[in-house]
């Protein structure tokens, strides 16, 4: 899909805030994103929501379920980040129990003593690739995917 290699530019036209919500799902989901990280897919879909709130926000909850990765963005993003966004919080309340499922999802292990590591999360500021859809997410750096 073009739209998944160029998202960083797609994401930012007239014609992404355009975009009827069975397609931002599927786009979102896209395992063949680019991205800075999963903040940059979050605030994409704050920014849909948002041009056309009042007809929108009955998707919020549902999208940032199935296509954020809200387990790859870093705690410290999402207290800092997603959780100030109280426009989309007070409204869908829902929200806030998918934030905080993930959260869990990402603390728990790193409680735990899991070898888990922010880079294997995918918290690392770099462009990247969605790999596969597995939990915890695996990524690929654009040098790797020009390398081969």
């Amino acid at each position: 899909m073009v739209a998944a290699g160029r998202f960083m530019e797609v994401s930012q036209t007239p014609g992404f805030l355009c975009l009827p919500a069975e397609r931002i799902c599927h786009l979102l989901s896209e395992d063949t994103l680019i991205v800075h990280s999963e903040l940059d897919v979050f605030c994409a879909l704050l920014r849909w929501l948002d041009h056309d709130r009042e007809g929108r926000l009955c998707h919020a909850a549902h999208l940032l379920q199935d296509a954020v990765r809200l387990h790859c963005i870093s705690p410290e993003c999402i207290v800092t980040k997603v959780e100030p966004v109280e426009w989309l919080f007070d409204a869908v309340p829902h929200c806030l129990v998918v934030i905080n499922e993930a959260m869990r999802s990402v603390s728990l292990p790193l409680l735990h003593g899991s070898d888990f590591s922010p880079c294997h999360l995918g918290w690392c500021e770099i462009s990247h690739l969605r790999a596969n859809k597995s939990r915890p997410e695996k990524y690929i750096s654009k040098e790797k995917l020009h390398r081969g």
